[in-house]
Order: structure tokens, then C-alpha cells, then sequence
């Protein structure tokens, strides 16, 4: 992992705020090419938004990206926190980051507790709680267990005993370093634990995405305040089809929702739309969904074999 390598305070924040609900292997070139674009919190600090928000395009959950440019203003303007109780004045970072960078980086003995840990904790005293309980419970066992020295070691073994051998499914047991500790193996209750909380329900939308093309370039507009990806660019959408065609229908998830995204070629208006050829979108800070959408506009464009969508 290349945070691994030189683990000083800004490298070890970016990649524990990419690992937040994404796989390693996903984030891996992301940090690469976002620790080139940005080496250090001065340079994330200086950045447009719209710089950070390209820079995050696909990795999801773009408060992640706001956030870490605004703590990055916040160092700048306060210095690099020295403890895990001042990480968390930073802008986005909590408690399970603040331990984290405190004891990787700093060599605080600061306790931390994710999924990993949580599912370590849970089978080890074979817990039948669940979340929130579950969570807190963690953190108590959490904070009276870690060591007097090596807390960065002692927090990055616990997170990798849950990632790569106390796994959610088909735990490798036999592999196990504290394996004579699990009160769950000895029960026998270790494919049970943690209990699994009640499925969360989706919620499925459907929204229409609108081509609108002019002279080669296309309708963007920029996502309102308050919504997903605020900030960012979009195809013009509605929740009604639009009087046109239809191209392509993509799905994707977003928390707990599942939304359905049809592409429509249009020649109706769009009030503040911006146009902007399609190599100028690539460069633009949109969300993966609207990648997607643009894919299916391209393959589109490739089979009429024309720049001109409205040519018959």
C-alpha cells in the first residue's frame, strides 16, 4: 500500500478518507494520482474545488473530496494537528481518522475501531450486539486493549486480521493469529457473528437524462445545493420523460438508494445549461453515473457514425 511507505501525517489522512467505504484495491491508483496532482496540503489547499472534485471523480461519496480540501485550508491555516483530540477539530475527520493518523503518523498510542476492527471484537467475545451498541462496545474493548507502544502496528494488524482472514464470509480461522482467544470459534457461532442487523429497504428512483446537443457540444448543468454531487456538472434531468428518443438506460446505487438513469435525446430548452463539447467533459468534475451516462452518448455517437445526433 504506497501510504505505507512514508507514513507522515497528510499521506496517511488522504488514504484513511479514500478507504472510507471503498476497497483498497480501488483506491490505490486514485491515491497515486491524487498525491501526484496534490504532494502536499499546500497544494490541496490552493486547488479550485473543481480540480478536487476531477481529481475524486469515481471514487463516490464526493463530501469525502470536499472535505478533505477544506481541512486542507484549515491546516494551512492552523498547522498540522499534533494529537488525535486536535485531528478532530479538522473538517470531516472523526474519531475513527483522527486514532488513525494519531498513531500511524504520530506515534500517539490512540485507539481505533472500523469494520474490520468491529468484526475482529465481535467474534473474539462472540457479541451479539448490533450497531450502534455493537459500535461502542468496540471502542471500549478498543481503548482498554491498546498497547503501551507500536499503537500504529497493533491498529493496522487488528484492521488487516479483519480484511484479509476474519473476513465477512468464510472466515480463514485456521490462519488465525489469536485463534485460542475466540470465544466465537469455540462456540462455533463464528459464521454468526457480528449479528447481522435488519437489511436496510431501497428506495428506487427513476430519473431522465437529457442530450441536448448544439454545434457538437452538449447541455451540462451545475447540481443545486443540498443535492447528491452538489457542485458538480450533469446532464440536465427531470423526473418525467422528455418529447425525444431513448438510448440508454443505466443503473446505480447511491447509500440506499437504487436509481435508474435513462439517457433521452432531446431538442427541448434548458434554462442556465452550459455546452460543452464531449472532450471538455472528460475533463469536468462529474459523478460516475454521469460518466456512465456519457459513455452510452459516445457509443451512440461511434454507431450513427456522425456529429450530428439530430441528423436523420
Amino acid at each position: 500500500m504506497p501510504w505505507r511507505t512514508n507514513p507522515d501525517p497528510y499521506s496517511v489522512w488522504v488514504s484513511e478518507i479514500m478507504l472510507q467505504q471503498t476497497q483498497v484495491s480501488v483506491v490505490i491508483p486514485y491515491f497515486e494520482r491524487w498525491m501526484a496532482r496534490f504532494p502536499t496540503v499546500e497544494t490541496l489547499a490552493s486547488a479550485e474545488i473543481d480540480d478536487v472534485l476531477s481529481s475524486w471523480s469515481g471514487l463516490g461519496y464526493y463530501r469525502r473530496a470536499r472535505n478533505l480540501h477544506a481541512g486542507a485550508v484549515w491546516i494551512c491555516e492552523n498547522g498540522f494537528p499534533s494529537s488525535a483530540k486536535e485531528w478532530l477539530s479538522v473538517p470531516g475527520v472523526g474519531r475513527y481518522t483522527a486514532g488513525a493518523i494519531a498513531s500511524i503518523a504520530l506515534g500517539e498510542q490512540a485507539a481505533l475501531v472500523d469494520g474490520n476492527v468491529e468484526r475482529v471484537f465481535a467474534r473474539l467475545e462472540n457479541s451479539t450486539l448490533t450497531n450502534p451498541g455493537l459500535n461502542r462496545a468496540t471502542w471500549e474493548w478498543a481503548e482498554a486493549n491498546r498497547p503501551q507502544i507500536r499503537a500504529g502496528d497493533w491498529n493496522q494488524a487488528l484492521m488487516e486480521l479483519g480484511a484479509t482472514i476474519c473476513t465477512p464470509k468464510n472466515p480463514n480461522c485456521s490462519a488465525c493469529p489469536i485463534l485460542t482467544y475466540c470465544k466465537s470459534y469455540e462456540a462455533g457461532l463464528q459464521g454468526d457473528r457480528p449479528v447481522k442487523s435488519e437489511k436496510r429497504r431501497f428506495i428506487e428512483l427513476t430519473r431522465y437524462a437529457k442530450v441536448i446537443e448544439r454545434e457538437d457540444t452538449y447541455a451540462l448543468v451545475r447540481i443545486p445545493e443540498g443535492e447528491w454531487w452538489e457542485g458538480m456538472w450533469m446532464f440536465p434531468s427531470s423526473d418525467t420523460a422528455p418529447d425525444g428518443q431513448r438510448i440508454a438506460t443505466i443503473k446505480h446505487t447511491v447509500t440506499h438508494h437504487k436509481l435508474t438513469f435513462e439517457l433521452w435525446l432531446t431538442e427541448e430548452e434548458v434554462t442556465g445549461a452550459t455546452y460543452f463539447s464531449s472532450a471538455e467533459i472528460e475533463d469536468l468534475p462529474i459523478p460516475g453515473i454521469q460518466r456512465k451516462l456519457l459513455r452510452a452518448l459516445e457509443a451512440e455517437i461511434s454507431k450513427r457514425n456522425s456529429k450530428n445526433l439530430f441528423d436523420p
